[in-house]
């Protein structure tokens, strides 16, 4: 934990060779002592995709990216809220290498999955456990913020 800290502090003050040399220390550290799978090990893993983001080392982020939507997908299967989070990850990581055509195919399995959990778990009404009419009956009834009433309106 004060390695993680201290890995913070440094890439705060923009010193990222130096977190990003310690974060491999410690995802070196976590992968040994409890694995890929472990949730700390994936939580320090996005540390060091901050700090190589940071660097403009997007090969790099591609790469680790990877790893971690297969643990993700593995562990988590591929409609979890932390496989999505990481495959999102691994489009902006594509993103910032020019491979649009590969950031918007991910990128839409992202939205379409998150799409998806959204309306399994948040969405359904409490009553009938099913979806409302509409998106505005969802926004009123659940109190959602405005802003998301666009998501739904493009959706129907």
């Amino acid at each position: 934990m004060v390695a993680q800290n201290l890995a913070a502090c440094l890439s705060w003050q923009k010193k990222h060779p130096e977190a990003e040399e310690l974060q491999r220390g410690i995802l070196a550290s976590w992968k040994r002592l409890k694995g890929a799978a472990h949730l700390k090990t994936l939580a320090v893993s996005d540390d060091l995709r901050i700090s190589l983001n940071n660097q403009a080392k997007f090969g790099e982020v591609e790469q680790l990216q990877r790893e971690v939507v297969a643990v993700a997908e593995r562990v988590h299967g591929v409609e979890h809220r932390g496989t999505l989070t990481a495959q999102h990850h691994l489009a902006i990581s594509l993103y910032e290498q020019a491979k649009f055509a590969s950031a918007e195919q991910l990128l839409r399995k992202v939205l379409c999955g998150r799409k998806h959990i959204f309306s399994r778990h948040i969405l359904l009404d409490p009553a009938t456990c099913t979806l409302p009419c509409s998106g505005a009956d969802v926004l009123s009834a659940h109190r959602v913020q405005p802003r998301l009433k666009v998501c739904f309106e493009d959706s129907r």
